[in-house]
């Protein structure tokens, strides 16, 4: 019977010790709530280049902000142009509308005429033409065109005002750019001579019907000849790409096209 007991009071102690253990529990404060992460303050923006200015008064920052994209000695020649904003939108909206820029860009004009040669029997352009524009070519192809794009980027609010000035209402200028850079690029260019046809007797024409209907636009790239043609639409592919953000664009250091 004293075994029995014994038992028992151990069962109600150990019963006693779980409920005040447990009515202990219930006593105890509750946990505070995990702190409330104080927000970061919003970051300060970053003045840009263009703040404050206008096509009438940018080509100052446009020849700082442009100056390191090439190294070639005529492109700070082309950057002392006066207007540039104004410029090169005028040039871009012509190129556009498949009209020659010559107007807004004579000061690429190479030296000399255009000149054919017979080949074969054949009235072909003379190599020396297209080899005016060597320079041309060679210094777009040194601009890394992701850096170029960037800056473009940068200066669209500047070409966005210049444009409104000779644009159709509503026509934003980036729409512009873009369908003249697919205006460019769809150009033929030839892999080798391209016979021409006599028109007066300082003029010529394409005997090819394809590339003679092609735009004076189109037909201003052709004059760079097959390898400088090439070579600048490369660049243009690369440029466009960068500007809308697809994978693959060339950045510095890679090669575009090669001379071919």
């Amino acid at each position: 019977m004293r075994r029995v007991l014994v038992v028992v009071a151990a069962v109600v102690a150990v019963v006693a010790v779980v409920v005040g253990f447990r009515w202990y529990l219930g006593r105890q404060e509750p946990a505070p709530p995990p702190p409330v992460p104080t927000p970061a303050p919003a970051p300060t923006p970053v003045p840009s280049w263009v703040d404050g200015l206008t096509p009438d008064t940018a080509d100052s920052a446009i020849r700082t902000a442009a100056a390191g994209l090439s190294g070639e000695a005529e492109w700070a020649t082309w950057l002392g142009e006066s207007d540039l904003v104004r410029r090169f939108v005028a040039a871009v909206a012509l190129v556009a509308e498949g009209k020659s820029p010559r107007s807004q860009l004579a000061f690429l004009r190479p030296r000399g005429r255009f000149r054919a040669v017979e080949r074969g029997g054949a009235l072909v352009a003379d190599p020396a033409s297209y080899r005016r524009y060597e320079a041309v070519v060679r210094v777009v192809t040194s601009i890394d065109p992701v850096r170029a794009a960037a800056l473009l980027g940068e200066a669209m609010p500047l070409l966005e005002e210049a444009y409104r000035e000779i644009a159709p209402p509503g026509v934003p200028f980036r729409d512009t750019l873009l369908r003249a850079l697919d205006h460019l690029l769809a150009v033929p260019v030839p892999d080798g001579p391209v016979r021409l046809e006599e028109r007066t007797v300082t003029t010529y024409r394409y005997a090819d019907p394809g590339l003679e209907t092609l735009s004076d636009a189109q037909k201003q790239l052709l004059r760079l000849g097959p390898s400088g043609g090439r070579r600048i639409q490369d660049w243009l592919a690369a440029f466009r790409s960068a500007l809308v953000g697809e994978p693959g664009a060339a950045s510095e250091g890679e090669p575009l096209h090669g001379d071919g």
